[in-house]
């Protein structure tokens, strides 16, 4: 990947996680967006 390259992954699962992951390591700028879980 080039430098300068912006990637937006929505949803962190089984997938999204080390996709993020793999591209931050290709120098990706990475963000990362994932539902909040939490129990109200």
């Amino acid at each position: 990947m080039g430098a300068g390259l912006r990637l937006t992954i929505i949803g962190g699962g089984v997938t999204g996680y080390p996709a993020a992951i793999k591209a931050a390591r290709m120098g990706a700028a990475v963000t990362l967006i994932e539902k909040d879980v939490r129990s109200a």
